[in-house]
């Protein structure tokens, strides 16, 4: 159902905010942060000046026509799904059928009617168990005056089940009901005695099947001579004297007709264990893994899979169940909101139209845990991206689990270079002990690289708002125990910390989870999806603590396959002892038409190359395997950047490589207005921020290519004296160029100081000098560490060309004559 906020509402909402702290001088401050913890409590202390009503505004449109059930959109859709019927469209009409349950007041007429079309759609798709489930939950509020419907249907289902006395029973009913009910159309009547009729016929004769099979098998045992002669022709193994003798006591009974009993359930599902499916069995230490793996970790990959054996092609070596997972919106009425199974038959919330759950059991497990959490707020979580499955992966963990997780982190990443350190060592510490047990729960999860010191600081601003936004909801609900109002403060301000982690975590290491059409059903599943040519969509993502230690390759060495929950990754060739287990973060180069489009897929991947000169596609040589130090992002962005409006609407559907042409086509028109005429800087700003938004699409801030077009703009807004928006690009030239500089040449490091060294001025400006000088020292180490390195040299005329070292000891003697 729609919601009156869209993905953009929030996105400019944040964005709206980050030009107000801008405004207000807040940023700077901001941009020297260190800890997730300072960052919210920068958020919560400012709160008043820079979002005034917002979080109000959201959460008081909890009591909106979007969140409630609508019984007038539920009638359209059952009427839309009768058309498809007609039309013999039946996934169309099934999910229309949903749809308008999901829609339909709890226990209402609307929804029993929804309920009872949707057998009608399971019965002709041969799903008969599934047919009957539908009728029983329709027949309570089903219209008195259409419930022979029902019945005549569930006769029929047993008649295909090959029930022929629960067929017959309930056929005597589906009479009866006629004949009580009033005012009926005589022509339908007539009609419909006809089908009763026809189908009494056809259990007649199934009946007399049955008898002259049952007499044949009565021969047969009576024409045994004796006992040996009885179990040497047992068609079975199984089929003892004891059983025979039992089906012979059985048949002496008399043919008095009983009442069958209620309808049978769905179909029964058997219960695997899991872990025996994995090759040479689970591993001790990594128990969803195969004791085939190890777990590794090396200062430049980090924590990764190894293999300590040689693995055949096609093997399973992993089979873990996500910790949390997400449904994308557009699928809420295709898939279970708890297990992402697809839905034959939908269970609701009794208070919102956004979930459908695929059994009782889901319901009931997603209701008594996270859904609680989720229900009066859910068309706004549902707008945040990944944030929302951050979100999720708090509420469902146990209140316990989850606050000893937070008294013993006094101060969420406090450090995140010297956590991640931490981490790591203890993960080291992982495989050589024989005690840990590395398990898919809360504690593997909070140990997952966040890489803060690689993101802008744009983004985490907009992340930290996100957080707490989503602290202000669990505030509304009954997640936090405390009563006391300050205590409740300190509460919120400590979950949104940890929120803010989950976000980072969740960019780097949540899953996308993909269907293919090859191997889902059909003839049930329709998802409203307009892309019906692609082979393989996107419905759902997760995070998998254990698959997340996964090192990315263009050319994975393995398989994932999203099957009855759980993930399972196989060997796609033969992998040798002691190499290390790579999965693909995106789509598979096997899976691209060229090279072009497989390297259009890496740009849009963040997957950047080993010189990072990707403004130069011909000249790019494309590392295979990159780690989970550097990976930026293996799924989808909490900032969408395909969503920016743009004045040119059609710039929406270019491809990439014409995106690019089209970004440096803009930047060049902005680069020659401001040049010819500097009166103009408005409209030539906004040329540039148009190129921005083009190049963002494209690279996702991770490109030298932008460092150009932000430094750029950072002079415009230098020229007019607004320092804290030069600040603010400055800031995003730092971040990209501090990402590239641990694989690139000496010319990116000096591009890096000389960006510090207008960091610095512009500081200065500002009045700011204790930062100033803070940013001066910094340039000067990174000096100081090249003319130490004998593999890094500076040549004279690079010197010369930007006057690096003399203008930064100049700017230090300003700072330090200003501090006294």
């Amino acid at each position: 159902m729609e919601s009156p906020f869209s993905d953009m509402d929030w996105l400019d909402t944040a964005s709206n905010t980050l030009d107000l702290a801008i405004q207000k001088g807040l940023y700077t401050e901001f941009s020297h942060l260190k800890s997730d913890l300072d960052r919210i409590r920068f958020i919560h202390n400012h709160r008043a000046n820079l979002l005034s009503n917002t979080f109000e505004r959201y959460l008081s449109s909890t009591s909106s026509s979007c969140l409630t059930k609508n019984a007038t959109t539920a009638i359209n859709f059952r009427k839309k799904g009768n058309d498809y019927f007609v039309e013999k469209d039946l996934s169309r009409a099934a999910w229309c059928y949903r749809a308008s349950i999901a829609l339909s007041t709890i226990n209402s007429q609307d929804m029993a009617l929804s309920y009872g079309n949707l057998s009608a759609v399971l019965f002709e798709l041969n799903h008969y168990h599934e047919s009957i489930r539908a009728i029983q939950l329709a027949n309570d509020f089903y219209p008195n005056e259409l419930k022979f419907k029902l019945v005549f249907r569930r006769a029929a289902c047993y008649h295909k089940l090959n029930d022929p006395e629960r067929s017959a029973y309930e056929l005597k009913i589906c009479r009866d009901l006629i004949k009580k009910t009033a005012g009926l159309d005589r022509k339908k009547i007539d009609s419909f005695c006809k089908e009763m009729d026809q189908l009494s016929r056809q259990i007649a004769i199934l009946n007399k099947r049955k008898e002259e099979e049952k007499e044949q098998q009565q021969q047969k045992i009576t024409s045994y001579k004796n006992l040996d002669d009885l179990i040497q022709n047992s068609s079975t193994p199984t089929e003892t004297i004891a059983s025979c003798l039992l089906k012979s006591t059985e048949e002496k009974t008399t043919d008095e007709f009983c009442p069958p009993s209620p309808p049978s359930p769905p179909r029964s599902t058997i219960l695997i264990d899991e872990s025996k499916l994995l090759l040479n069995g689970p591993n001790k230490y990594i128990p969803c893994a195969s004791s085939t793996l190890r777990l590794a970790y090396s200062k430049d990959k980090g924590r990764h899979i190894i293999a300590n054996q040689d693995i055949p092609s096609d093997a399973l070596i992993l089979n873990e169940r996500p910790y949390a997972c997400l449904l994308l919106p557009k699928f809420a009425y295709t898939y279970c909101d708890h297990c992402l199974t697809a839905i034959v038959i939908p269970y609701v919330c009794s208070q919102c139209s956004h979930v459908l759950f695929c059994s009782e059991h889901c319901q009931q497990r997603a209701l008594a845990s996270y859904h609680q959490y989720e229900c009066k707020h859910i068309h706004i979580l549902k707008t945040l991206g990944i944030a929302f499955l951050a979100y999720r992966t708090l509420t469902i963990t146990d209140h316990e689990t989850l606050w000893t997780t937070i008294t013993q982190t006094t101060i969420p990443n406090d450090n995140e270079e010297q956590n991640n350190n931490n981490n790591n060592n203890n993960n080291n510490n992982i495989t050589s002990t024989t005690t840990n047990i590395y398990k898919s729960d809360y504690s593997s999860i909070q140990k997952l690289i966040t890489h803060t010191e690689q993101m802008s600081i744009d983004d985490i601003f907009h992340y930290s708002l996100t957080a707490y936004l989503l602290s202000e909801i669990i505030k509304s609900t009954n997640f936090l125990r405390c009563n006391q109002v300050k205590k409740r403060d300190t509460e919120q301000i400590l979950l949104a910390s940890i929120l803010l982690k989950h976000i980072q975590q969740m960019i780097c290491n949540a899953q996308t989870i993909s269907i293919t059409k090859t191997n889902q059903n059909n003839d049930i599943i329709f998802d409203n999806d307009d892309d019906h040519d692609e082979i393989t969509k996107r419905f759902a993502s997760a995070i998998f603590p254990t698959c997340a230690l996964m090192n990315h390759s263009c050319v994975p060495n393995i398989r994932c396959v999203f099957d009855q929950g759980y993930l399972r990754v196989y060997t796609a060739k033969t992998i040798r002892q002691g190499e290390e287990i790579l999965n693909c973060y995106g789509p598979q180069k096997s899976l691209m038409p060229s090279t072009e489009q497989r390297q259009n897929v890496l740009l849009e991947q963040y997957f950047t190359s080993t010189t990072r000169k990707l403004h130069n596609p011909k000249t790019t040589t494309t590392t295979t395997t990159m780690n989970n130090l550097t990976d930026q992002s293996q799924s989808q962005s909490l900032i969408v950047h395909d969503s920016q409006q743009t004045n040119d609407l059609t710039r929406f559907y270019l491809t990439t490589s014409d995106k690019l042409l089209e970004a440096k086509r803009i930047f060049s028109q902005g680069l020659s207005s401001y040049t010819q005429n500097h009166s103009s800087w408005e409209q030539s700003l906004k040329l540039l921020h148009d190129s921005i938004r083009l190049y963002e699409q494209i690279l996702r801030e991770i490109n030298l290519d932008t460092v150009n077009l932000y430094e750029y703009v950072a002079s415009i807004y230098n020229d007019r004296n607004q320092f804290e928006y030069t600040c603010m690009y400055l800031n995003k030239c730092i971040s990209i160029l501090k990402m590239n500089l641990s694989t690139s040449c000496s010319s990116t490091t000096i591009l890096l100081v000389d960006v510090l060294r207008k960091y610095a001025q512009t500081l200065f400006n500002c009045r700011k000098f204790d930062d100033a000088r803070r940013t001066i020292i910094e340039a000067q180490i990174l000096l100081d560490q090249m003319t130490s390195t004998s593999t890094i040299s500076i040549s004279e005329d690079e010197k010369r060309t930007i006057g690096v070292i003399q203008t930064i000891e100049d700017l230090k003697a300003k700072c330090d004559l200003c501090l006294g």
